[in-house]
């Protein structure tokens, strides 16, 4: 929620629950980097390192089911208080809470806490100078016949480091090591002490040791029998240990190195607590599906097995957690991280609103692999449902731009922009219970063969698919391409000299006119290498450009939308950049090319709406509606209503950071079978993956009331209307008031008197 991290739990078999969503400050925490602590209650205890009422990081406890979660304690608030933690929550023996903070104290080298379960009794007893006792704790703390055993990473004698003891008030501060670093000694230690089951204190540093990859080492208690049991960093080995140690079964000592290894990626060890055995147990790979870069530290389960995390890595390449046997077989994912839950997330295609009445539509990303998805969801939002997740075969397409076309079988297509084996794209066709999945054209990458499809593929009147590459011509330009519904016979109806725009964007595909003919935009060709409206016959004939978009004299450029046929039998578009303010245009031309004219500026000077993106929407009447990815009071984008004739543009909605329903909107919108429009955000929403959102339709009801006759009008809260009356007949029209939509219904009272026969209408006032 907004990327400040969760609280989760994972079943042994992958069954994984979010408890908790971070909210980041000033109410709640955000980025917890620390292992959580049970009390004996059940109660979990945890910190984070930002986040509160000063972003400075809290104490938090909550249930295992997630329940009671409450923030104990908000670190800066008091003076001298400490600052951002790294070091996870002790529970000490006498059930108070004990921890330290990375920076902040008195000194500005971090602090040691304690504070009662509750999260009152808050006390610093302990606030690190910076000179001998060290600096910057990172590591959970230690209890040991209530006394308390921890690490400083910086400072101290050597400036590298320290091992410290202290009492539960503060007092008693011993140093029991201080790090010397290379060659012969380790520093930087970034995790806390395990106590063996000899009484002997143990822990790693991520420096220092003879090839200054960091070291595994031993002391006692009291300070005395210092060791280093290992140096990392030889021929294989692991380097850079973050994580701290845990004990086997066996008594052996087992642990993570964030890098190197076989493939440089980390490992998992072992060694006797001599420091004899030493052995790599798993070198992470970072192959398809597997984790890499281990940052925590190993827990043993009561089945014997260890269980750890990942840092980078999995199917998303956001982190992972694995389970190993001691003796490092049996290695397994069971849980890749996904930064929407394994929904999808940046959608930037149209929604389709198929015969089923379900709306169907694509991610670029998010999913079970972050390569995009595809998904069907009711226009009440309810029945979601993923369908299809891209990326688990290397030769599955990735990456959607655009949405699906349905034939009249019922069956779905589309196109991936990347994937397919080479990374050139694929065709692809579905049920819609998500059934049928099946690539049935992969791009080679070579060229006169198209690559890279612009957007999805549309289904024409002659049952073939037609769609757009961004390369792949001859000469390696845009293609407009034509192929089976089982994928046979595919086929480049125009090979274009230049590319079809940046890779990297979003555009809109084809369309069929009235005519039979192919109609669409193209960004960066034309004669001013500003881009074109064009038209194409389907056998591949008759290519002609409509017209040559211009960067001077005013006219619009680098259309990013297509363009739709109108009632009129006139095509309307947009283009993304200039116009007299270089924000973008809407235009209209005739299927012939001619007629060309500029209907509307965007101007960024202002909160009006800006670069407009995807196609055009014709209402009811005439009335055209469209998107635009910035602009608004919060420059998040907008929805806008126009007249075929340029007049009565209007700002819909504003997109707002703090709101729902997203921002970005970056497809074109559809209408659905309620006679709403529907359309998707790219960033944004609850989670800041994007949303789904619905324009209500706007509707006028009366109803005769003794006091007069009840003008009621739904639609979208902001909203504001003005009234107008005629009697008798549909003439003299006349306004009478306005009516502000709060709710999402407005109501007006018309207590006038006279004629028994009264019409009534309402306009969509500008903001």
């Amino acid at each position: 929620n907004g990327s400040f991290g969760v609280v989760y739990s994972l079943q042994r078999d992958g069954g994984y629950t979010v408890l908790h969503d971070f909210l980041g400050a000033p109410e709640d925490g955000a980025q917890s980097v620390a292992a959580l602590a049970e009390g004996p209650d059940g109660i979990l205890y945890g910190t984070t390192s930002s986040g509160g009422t000063t972003n400075s990081g809290t104490v938090f406890k909550l249930s295992r089911d997630g329940s009671g979660y409450t923030v104990l304690h908000d670190f800066g608030t008091a003076v001298n208080d400490g600052l951002n933690l790294q070091a996870g929550i002790l529970i000490g023996g006498d059930g108070l809470l004990y921890g330290a903070t990375r920076v902040g104290g008195l000194f500005g080298s971090g602090t040691l806490f304690k504070l009662n379960s509750d999260g009152s009794g808050y006390n610093v007893f302990y606030h690190f100078s910076g000179a001998t006792d060290g600096a910057q704790p990172r590591g959970a703390l230690l209890e040991i016949s209530n006394r308390l055993y921890g690490t400083a990473s910086a400072a101290g004698d050597s400036a590298r480091g320290n091992i410290f003891g202290v009492n539960k008030d503060g007092s008693g501060f011993l140093v029991l090591r201080t790090f010397t670093g290379s060659p012969a000694d380790g520093f930087d230690a970034w995790d806390g002490l395990l106590r063996g089951t000899d009484g002997a204190l143990y822990g790693t540093t991520r420096q220092g040791g003879s090839a200054g990859q960091g070291i595994v080492f031993k002391v006692n208690p009291d300070g005395s029998s210092y060791e280093v049991l290992h140096h990392f960093g030889g021929p294989d080995d692991g380097q850079e240990p973050w994580a701290g140690l845990a004990e086997g079964a066996d008594a052996k000592l087992y642990g993570t190195a964030r890098n190197g290894g076989l493939h440089l990626n980390g490992s998992v060890f072992r060694l006797n607590k001599d420091g004899s055995g030493y052995e790599v147990l798993h070198h992470f790979d970072s192959g398809i599906g597997e984790g890499y870069r281990p940052e925590g530290t190993l827990i043993r389960a009561n089945d014997g097995a260890f269980y750890g995390t990942t840092r980078k890595g999995g199917q998303g390449n956001i982190g992972s957690v694995y389970k190993l046997e001691p003796d490092g077989s049996a290695f397994a994912t069971l849980r890749s991280f996904s930064v929407c839950g394994g929904d999808g997330s940046e959608t930037s295609s149209r929604l389709l609103a198929a015969t089923d009445r379900y709306l169907y539509g694509t991610t670029l990303k998010g999913g079970a692999y972050e390569f995009g998805a595809i998904f069907k969801v009711r226009n009440d939002g309810s029945d979601y449902r993923l369908l299809h997740s891209f990326g688990f075969d290397t030769r599955d397409g990735i990456n959607l731009y655009e949405g699906l076309s349905e034939d009249s079988d019922g069956v779905l297509y589309g196109a991936t922009r990347y994937g397919g084996g080479v990374d050139a794209g694929t065709i692809f066709k579905l049920n819609k219970d998500g059934s049928g999945y099946t690539v049935i054209h992969r791009s080679t990458g070579a060229t006169g063969t198209g690559s890279l499809p612009t957007a999805g593929v549309i289904v024409g009147s002659d049952g073939k698919l037609y769609g757009r590459t961004l390369k792949g011509g001859i000469t390696d330009g845009a293609t407009i391409f034509r192929l089976n519904r089982d994928g046979s016979d595919f086929t480049i109806l125009y090979d274009s000299p230049v590319s079809g725009g940046n890779q990297f964007y979003a555009y809109s595909g084809l369309i069929e006119g009235s005519d039979s003919r192919l109609y669409g935009n193209s960004s960066g060709d034309g004669d001013h290498a500003a881009g074109t409206v064009f038209r194409l016959d389907k056998d591949g004939s008759g290519y002609r450009v409509l017209h040559h978009f211009d960067t001077s004299g005013g006219d619009g450029n680098y259309p990013e939308g297509g363009v739709i046929e109108a009632s009129d039998g006139k095509l309307y578009g947009t283009t993304s950049y200039g116009g007299s303010f270089d924000s973008g245009v809407l235009f209209r031309i005739d299927k012939d090319g001619t007629g060309y004219s500029i209907l509307h500026q965007f101007n960024s000077a202002t909160n009006d709406a800006y670069y407009p993106v995807g196609d055009l929407h014709e209402g009811p009447g005439g009335t055209l509606f469209g998107v635009t990815y910035f602009g608004g009071a919060d420059d998040s984008g907008t929805l806008y209503v126009i007249n075929r004739d340029g007049s009565g543009f209007a700002i819909l909605h504003s997109f707002l950071d703090s709101q729902r329903a997203g921002q970005n909107p970056d497809a074109t919108l559809i209408r659905g079978a309620d006679g709403g429009l529907y359309g998707s955000a790219v960033f944004g929403g609850r989670y800041g993956c994007g949303s789904i959102f619905r324009i209500a339709p706007i509707t006028l009801t009366i109803a005769k009331e003794i006091s007069g006759y009840r003008v009621r009008i739904t639609g979208m809260a902001g909203q504001r209307y003005a009234i107008e009356r005629a009697v008798n007949s549909l003439s003299g029209w006349l306004e009478i008031g306005n009516a502000d939509n709060a709710t999402g219904v407005a109501e007006f009272l018309d207590a006038s008197e006279g004629s028994r026969q009264k019409f009534y209408r309402s306009r969509l006032l500008l903001p």
